[in-house]
């Protein structure tokens, strides 16, 4: 893996797993389907914890975080911040990344004009909370419950009260994490790419101003300025950062056999999802009958190997050592074979005499 710094590998691994995210919801669903069908199975428990995994790589003191199943809400950080998990943000979310694959693929280079970083610090972007959910303090005598993601059942009214939050977390023993001192935002120029295209679309916490231009605004740290954020926006925010600390989404791969997205760690070094897809695409491009014949006769020396007692290390044929076979060769007998495994011939040749 190349030398990253701590921020990109941390981002770098988010990647991985937005992506992986996005082929489980494709799976669960194969069509891009309308905003109020979808199943309870994007919500399952394995789906949020990969969502908690992400954030956890990239928001801020994020970690230790609460997941109330009643709502679909992140609660993270001690000021009231959370991310709300809703299916319009699901669907955009998978709309996002067929915007991307869709850019790889037609060599589009997705490329976020960034006009700026804005930093600031918490007492200047800090707001009032919507939920006035009151946090237990770090206790000095108990150490505090440092689990990444706690998956909370309903709980007994449709909305936590502040008494019943309070509650919860002094059973726990919970104490959420401080705010950071500095937080930043984005100030864009557009992003002329399908991708760029979608996440203006469908981006909520956009501080347009005249003087940005129409295909412009501020894309900020959840938590910056609003304490609370809907699951694309902060995918969002995600993807414009990512493309900053790497300068371009050439990491981002589309496999050449399945067309799936996929991460490269090492820039230049794949083109397919896994090994699996490698040797389809590499089979797809020689004949029916030599791959039926090279398969015959692994499975013959392999059969050999595993069944004869004694029989030593054996060698199996790869694509390159057929070029010159026919794909009739009886099982055994092709020359490619014999000539790599002449150890394994001569034994078996004493044994049949």
């Amino acid at each position: 893996m190349a030398r990253f710094t701590d921020e990109q590998a941390r981002f770098g691994k988010a990647m991985e797993l937005m992506i992986d995210l996005h082929h489980q919801l494709k799976a669960l669903h194969p069509k891009l389907i309308k905003v109020g069908s979808l199943s309870a199975a994007w919500y399952s428990e394995p789906l949020i914890l990969k969502m908690a995994e992400i954030f956890h790589l990239t928001i801020p003191n994020f970690s230790p975080c609460l997941y109330f199943v009643e709502n679909s809400i992140f609660r993270y950080r001690g000021e009231g911040e959370t991310i709300i998990i809703t299916r319009g943000g699901l669907t955009n979310f998978v709309e996002a990344m067929d915007s991307l694959k869709d850019d790889i693929s037609t060599n589009v280079r997705v490329c976020f004009k960034i006009r700026e970083i804005i930093t600031v610090s918490h007492a200047q972007a800090q707001n009032a909370s919507r939920l006035k959910w009151k946090v237990m303090k770090r206790s000095k005598s108990k150490k505090p419950h440092m689990v990444k993601c706690t998956i909370v059942s309903p709980i007994k009214k449709k909305a936590a009260s502040t008494g019943e939050m309070s509650a919860y977390l002094e059973k726990r023993q919970m104490a959420l994490n401080t705010v950071p001192a500095t937080m930043d935002s984005f100030v864009l120029d557009g992003c002329d790419s399908r991708l760029g295209d979608v996440v203006r679309e469908n981006y909520k916490i956009l501080y347009a101003a005249h003087d940005y231009g129409s295909d412009s605004g501020r894309y900020v740290c959840p938590g910056y300025s609003e304490k609370s954020s809907s699951f694309f926006d902060v995918i969002a925010y995600l993807l414009i950062r990512y493309e900053w600390l790497f300068e371009s989404f050439e990491r981002a791969k589309v496999c050449k056999q399945c067309g799936k997205l996929f991460f490269e760690k090492r820039l230049g070094a794949r083109e397919f999802c896994g090994g699996t897809c490698r040797k389809r695409y590499h089979d797809s491009l020689q004949a029916p009958e030599k791959r039926e014949c090279r398969n015959r006769q692994n499975q013959w020396i392999g059969y050999q190997h595993n069944n004869v007692l004694g029989c030593p290390e054996v060698f199996r044929l790869q694509k390159d050592d057929c070029n010159q076979c026919t794909g009739t060769t009886p099982s055994g007998k092709c020359p490619a074979l014999i000539k790599k495994n002449p150890k394994a011939y001569k034994f078996l040749n004493k044994l049949g005499e």
